[in-house]
């Protein structure tokens, strides 16, 4: 028999608002305290387009369209094991429901040119890719 290890693939979003982004402020570790993009595991028997829409809700309590995948970033031995994260841009339709959960304690906008650091490198990969694109 054969068991595969696999990355375990995350929806990791970029949910833009003119000339800035959202970010969440992380409630647990990994990264507690610091800023985040939102999004999280895949499930079973989910497309990634449904993981976005779930993890979106879950998070900001909004809803959205997945209008552009970025590109992908891996993370090796982290505390899940390995981590393949897909960026994805979200049209929010919209805002005025937005209210922290599930993971996140604090959400901000930022502006795309004046960021904060942010708890994972990956995180900081997919919103290059999205500054790039």
């Amino acid at each position: 028999t054969i068991h595969y290890e696999n990355p375990k693939p995350t929806a990791t979003l970029i949910c833009p608002k003119e000339n800035s982004i959202l970010l969440g402020r992380r409630a647990f570790d990994p990264g507690k305290g610091e800023w985040g993009l939102p999004g999280g595991f895949m499930e079973l028997n989910e497309t990634l387009e449904e993981a976005a829409q779930r993890e979106l809700k879950e998070e900001t309590n909004l809803d959205g369209d997945m209008i552009q995948i970025l590109g992908t970033c891996s993370h090796y031995g982290s505390i899940f094991g390995d981590i393949l994260l897909i960026g994805l841009v979200i049209k929010i339709n919209d805002w005025s429901h937005m209210k922290e959960g599930d993971d996140i304690y604090d959400l901000q906008f930022f502006d795309i040119k004046k960021l904060p650091n942010l708890a994972f490198d990956c995180h900081q990969k997919i919103v290059s890719l999205y500054k790039n694109a």
